[in-house]
């Protein structure tokens, strides 16, 4: 693995003072800031980042995985198209296409959770009459 940026780490039972600014968990911080939180973060360059958060490289690694590894296979899952944000820029409606084709596919997955529910529905409500009637004709 390649180096890591350095990191210190601090338990912040009451109070910690940021020096950048970003996100820590539902924790919106900026510069002399106050977070408030029982857990135990890293301090990256200044800013805090959760513990199990690293940066390799430039990319941030979530729990030995970078970022953007994970967003490559949450889009390569939803089947989305390659971005180009220098054409996205210079032709503005393939960015619409694209975030049309964003909300098609969140819209698909909706519904197979709702297919995939109903047929759990289905299936003990089946199983449940069979022990039904199993239990009268034993009764």
């Amino acid at each position: 693995m390649s180096s890591a940026t350095s990191a210190t780490s601090a338990t912040s039972a009451t109070s910690a003072t940021s020096t950048g600014t970003g996100l820590i968990g539902n924790y919106q911080f900026g510069p002399n800031s106050s977070i408030k939180h029982d857990d135990a973060v890293i301090i990256v360059n200044g800013d805090m980042v959760a513990s199990n958060v690293t940066i390799m490289d430039g990319d941030l690694v979530i729990d030995d995985i970078s970022i953007t590894k994970r967003l490559g296979i949450i889009e390569s899952i939803l089947n989305l198209p390659e971005r180009d944000a220098r054409l996205e820029n210079e032709y503005p409606h393939l960015a619409e296409i694209y975030d049309k084709c964003v909300e098609e596919s969140l819209k698909i997955l909706k519904n197979m959770r709702n297919m995939e529910q109903e047929a759990l529905h289905a299936q003990y409500s089946r199983e449940r009459d069979k022990l039904i009637v199993i239990q009268t004709l034993e009764g």
